[in-house]
This record gives structure tokens, C-alpha cells and sequence, in this order.
């Protein structure tokens, strides 16, 4: 045990705010005293055989080998996202040149998604999939920590590089939102990932007009009621079983006029108002695990890697089973062999779409780790 531990390079740790963190990363390093250790907060854990969103939960994985390593940089905002982790990305790949695959963890409010996949491919370039998620917590806290370095950090941009030649990644995800056609809007006006008007109006009124709510209402109260599409076409929109690219509203401008993304959202964009569908969600999760399956052609995974969204757990107000969602992804990917799983539910996810990184919200997004 003692010599497996001391092996371990880095280990990666998804936890619900319960826990005392700085003991966790103490427990951790005491355990494996030469690893690394990284993850972030999240609203609930995965791992083999079991979910949760207690108020302590934890999902830990340990790698070992020479090829992986992580970086960590400071100060991630929505403006700085793409320089920052172009920045990091640079830091990687001296560390490790032969990096093929990159998990990214990020703050889940104040960043841009979209902008950290532009950093990373301006040095790694298109090709290397990217993986990970967007740090979260519970709704009522205004905080999502990750862990880098035996510190916990607010508004860290974290990447791990794993380089192993022999190593392929696998991904697919899907949502389950539904559009509602009869409420499309155009953005009018907007900067970076602030959206500020709708058809020549203030956003979030126009949002909750079509909702026929009161516009006080916070973007949090309606997560899993509302989600804003982007229309996909053809190939990308038969890989997703989706025809939209979700984007999710997290909070508003002071003046409550304006509403913030975790990407930017041109001026001309098309959005259409979406909602999640609990049919649609269970059905597509089934479809979308067969077609990983069978991409995977008979080959067991070294290691699967789940990010989910805060909204398909507990905020759903229990409509939607994340333990059958999960029992069924599962079932069909590992059955009952003793294959690492690890898993947050997080504020967005990271996946290839159509052959291209993507940034995503409200999915289920499964990374898996297999031998090429």
C-alpha cells in the first residue's frame, strides 16, 4: 500500500463544500506525498458505483507514470480567459511536450469557455482533446474553489496534461433541452459575455417576459427551467441528438437589465429559449452511452472522466433520478468491472463536438480513457 501510494503523480479531487478543504488536500498529500494535487467544488461527486450531493461528498483518483502533469495560474476572469490559459498552456507544455490530452478545470462564474479552449489550441493546437468542467457549489454559495499546489485557490485556471502515446480519449454529451421555437431572439447588443439587449431591449426582461415572470427573478431560481440555444446543423447536431448548443444565464448586471454567460454571446446570435425534457434527457443519455460504446469497439477503459451539470442533480427537484441516469451510463460502459470513475457536477463541461473542442452547458459529458 505504502509503495503504491508513494508511486502515485497526481491525484484529482472533486468535492462538495461541506468538507473542510484544507484538511482534505493535508489527507491527501500525507497519503501520497509526492503526487500533485488538483480538482475543484462542485454541487456533487461521482464515482464507481455511487453519486452524490451530500453536503460531504468526494470523489478522489490517483494516476501514476511519468506522463502527466498540471499547471496553475491566478486571476481567471471572463476578460483574461483565453490569455490565461494560453499562458497555462505554454507552462504545460514545457513540462510536458508530449501532452495529447488536457483536462482544464476553471472558476464556474466570472470566465469565459469558450476562450479557454481558443488559449490551450493557440499552443497545443486543435487536435489535443480537452476535458474537464467548470468548478460549482451549491446555489446559495457564491463560491467555487478548486485546489492546485496544496492551496485552494478562488479563481485558479488549472491543466492537466496527460501524455501517455498509448492513450486515446473518447467523448460524447448530450443535454436533453427542447427548444421552444415561438421565442427565438436576436442579441442586439452585447461585450464579451455580457448580453445587454434583445431584439432592442434589455435581456432579461425579454427572458422573463417569455417565462411570464417577474423580472426580479433571479437566473439561479429558473436554471432548470431555462436555457438559451444556439441552433447546431448537421453533423454536429446528429452527433449531440441535440439541435441547439446550450448556453445557461448564472447572474445579471446590477441595473438586473443585463444577463451574464459563461461564453461570449456576439452581437447577431440567434438565441432560442430551451427546456429541459425529462424523456428526452433519459432517452438521449441511453442513446448517446450506446454510440460512446460502440466508438469504444470492444475496448475496456483504462478511466472515465464525468462532468454533469449542477442542474441534471438535486436542482431538478428530483424529476429527473441522477442515480439511474448514472446506473445506466455505468451499467453499459464498465458493467461491473473495477474501472476508475471520476466525476463532479459542475457549472459547465468541457467535450469534442463534431471533432472540435467544445464548450458546453447542461450536460452529461463522459470522457473516456482508453488503449489506442
Amino acid at each position: 500500500m505504502a509503495e503504491s501510494a508513494s508511486s502515485v503523480r497526481l491525484v484529482i479531487m472533486h468535492s462538495t463544500m461541506g468538507h473542510d478543504l484544507a484538511k482534505l488536500i493535508e489527507g491527501a498529500r500525507e497519503i501520497c506525498p509526492e503526487a500533485e494535487i488538483v480538482g475543484c467544488t462542485g454541487s456533487g461527486a461521482i464515482g464507481r458505483g455511487w453519486v452524490s450531493e451530500a453536503v460531504r461528498s468526494l470523489a478522489v483518483m490517483a494516476i501514476t507514470g511519468e506522463e502527466v502533469t498540471s499547471v496553475a495560474m491566478q486571476g481567471t476572469t471572463g476578460e483574461n480567459s483565453r490569455d490565461l490559459a494560453a499562458q497555462c498552456a505554454k507552462s504545460l507544455q514545457r513540462q510536458l511536450p508530449a501532452t495529447n490530452t488536457i483536462m482544464a478545470l476553471a472558476p464556474g462564474l466570472d470566465v469565459d469557455g469558450d476562450a479557454i479552449i481558443e488559449g490551450i489550441e493557440s499552443v497545443f493546437g486543435p487536435d489535443v482533446p480537452i476535458l474537464g468542467a467548470l468548478s460549482g457549489t451549491g446555489a446559495s454559495v457564491p463560491r467555487t474553489p478548486l485546489f492546485h499546489g496544496g492551496e485552494i485557490l478562488e479563481d485558479a485556471m488549472i491543466l492537466v496534461g496527460l501524455g501517455d502515446p498509448e492513450l486515446e480519449l473518447v467523448q460524447a454529451a448530450h443535454h436533453g433541452n427542447l427548444p421552444h421555437d415561438e421565442y427565438r431572439f436576436t442579441v442586439t447588443k452585447a461585450e464579451g459575455n455580457r448580453v445587454d439587449e434583445l431584439d432592442g431591449r434589455p435581456a432579461w426582461p425579454v427572458v422573463m417576459d417569455s417565462l411570464d415572470l417577474p423580472h426580479t427573478t433571479h437566473p439561479v431560481e429558473v436554471i432548470c427551467l431555462l436555457g438559451l440555444g444556439m441552433d447546431l446543423e448537421g453533423a454536429a447536431q446528429e452527433e449531440y441528438d441535440n439541435a441547439q448548443l446550450m448556453r445557461a444565464p448564472l447572474h445579471l448586471s446590477e441595473d438586473g437589465g443585463s444577463f451574464f454567460t459563461q461564453a461570449a454571446v456576439p452581437e447577431g446570435q440567434v438565441l432560442v429559449s430551451c427546456q429541459r425534457d425529462e424523456d428526452h434527457i433519459f432517452q438521449g443519455v441511453d442513446r448517446m452511452t450506446k454510440r460512446l460504446k460502440e466508438r469504444l469497439g470492444g475496448r475496456l477503459p483504462v478511466a472515465v472522466f464525468q462532468s454533469d451539470c449542477m442542474a441534471r442533480g438535486r436542482m431538478s427537484a428530483d424529476t429527473v433520478s441522477k442515480d439511474e441516469i448514472n446506473s445506466t451510463i455505468q451499467n453499459q460502459l464498465i458493467g461491473d468491472e473495477p474501472v476508475p470513475w471520476l466525476g463532479v457536477y459542475g457549472f459547465a463541461e468541457f467535450a469534442v463536438l463534431d471533432g472540435r473542442n467544445c464548450f458546453h452547458n447542461y450536460t452529461t459529458a463522459l470522457s473516456v480513457l482508453v488503449r489506442r
